[in-house]
């Protein structure tokens, strides 16, 4: 705590509502006599959150093609930008941000304040994976990853549910798949130790 506090510049109260909203989105863990700790990554609710990942990104996708507006748009096409401009200059943190602000955009433009703000709540949840999957790539996202967010664009923007929901889906299972590709790749060391 004494050490955000320093970074951020931040008194006793704002740090402490801070950790405590962490600590209520599950991103934190406030332990006594500890402080507060990032919470840890546990696997076993992998699969729930990219159900429910895959679930959101394709309702708010397919609402949002429905829904949108011209400044919906507008602002869905600035983050991919920003997002392209991350990914150009390897700034993986940064890369993540505008990756979720990207998604959280098309989600408050479903319209459904429900959705985008589960959506949002989601994609918080999946920024560690996000940053995990630029790192599956060493850092170099492939060219289909930046080509689905175009497509998305294209087909919210040309007010195409079905394809904007399909894409969704697809964008979810890229970022499962290559997750699932880098723990298949790492074998355990075999050694002979007689």
């Amino acid at each position: 705590e004494t050490s955000l506090s320093k970074r951020f510049g931040l008194s006793r109260s704002p740090r402490r509502e801070a950790l405590i909203r962490l600590a209520a989105e599950g991103l934190g863990i406030n332990e006594q006599n500890r402080g507060a700790i990032v919470a840890p990554f546990d696997l076993s609710h992998l699969p729930k959150l990219f159900d429910a990942l895959c679930l959101m990104q394709r309702m708010t996708s397919r609402l949002a093609a429905q829904f949108r507006t011209e400044a919906d748009l507008a602002l869905i096409r600035q983050l991919k930008e920003k997002h392209l401009r991350a990914l150009a200059d390897k700034d993986m943190i940064n890369m993540v941000d505008c990756n979720r602000d990207f998604h959280a955009a098309i989600g408050q433009a479903s319209k459904n304040p429900y959705f985008a703000s589960l959506y949002s709540r989601l994609l918080d949840e999946a920024c560690r994976i996000t940053r995990f999957h630029a790192f599956t790539y060493n850092d170099e996202l492939p060219e289909t990853s930046t080509q689905e967010h175009e497509d998305l664009i294209r087909a919210i923007a040309d007010q195409d549910p079905d394809r904007a929901d399909a894409i969704g889906k697809q964008h979810t299972i890229e970022l499962w798949n290559s997750f699932i590709r880098y723990m298949s790749a790492h074998t355990l060391f075999d050694a002979d130790i007689s």
